[in-house]
């Protein structure tokens, strides 16, 4: 405590041989022993919600618990926010199609390092550079931001995709992704 007031401290990242719930409280409780930390100390617990770690009957939070009541497990909030916004992309076909787009997008361009340097080429001279990210599952933002990227750079991307559709250089499974990936960005719901 400092000031009377907890203090969160990052201790270790830990290798785990088993993701049971039994497994992750022992591991746990084993390295704050090997640290002389009294468990007896510590008042929350906060993880994601997969039911290894949020069971209520054999998770490793309950387990922590029934080894020291005053240890209260608060779901993490981000992951919580996380399935909420996959559930509502997933219930609506639009909007999986929509960020299967971006997902497409951007998995063109990281494939290559050529492709990618096209592209810069015509974003970076953009008073905001955003380039293309990837509309993760698995942080909750990740879709937000990938759709602003190509909201904000909705032109040059046309334009980098154009040039590679265009690139005689390139072979034709490319330059037909591109040229595909083109007209993706020209559907309404891209567009828009």
């Amino acid at each position: 405590m400092v000031d009377y007031q907890p203090v969160e401290r990052f201790l270790t990242f830990i290798n785990i041989s088993s993701h049971t719930g039994q497994n992750l409280a022992d591991t746990l409780l084993q390295y704050l022993s090997d640290q002389n930390i009294d468990y007896k100390n510590c008042r929350g617990q906060t993880y994601d919600n997969a039911s290894n770690i949020s069971g209520k009957y054999i998770g490793m939070q309950q387990i922590l618990k029934n080894k020291n009541s005053l240890v209260d497990y608060i779901p993490c909030v981000a992951d919580s926010l996380n399935l909420v916004g996959q559930s509502a992309v997933d219930c609506c076909v639009e909007a999986v199609s929509f960020f299967n787009i971006l997902n497409r997008l951007y998995t063109f361009f990281v494939a290559s390092t050529h492709r990618w340097d096209v592209m810069m080429t015509h974003v970076k001279n953009q008073p905001e550079c955003l380039v293309p990210k990837h509309p993760s599952d698995t942080r909750w933002s990740a879709r937000a931001d990938a759709a602003k990227a190509v909201f904000k750079g909705y032109h040059q991307l046309q334009s980098a995709f154009q040039e590679i559709s265009g690139d005689c250089n390139q072979n034709g499974s490319t330059r037909n992704e591109a040229s595909s990936l083109a007209k993706h960005m020209d559907t309404i719901e891209v567009a828009l």
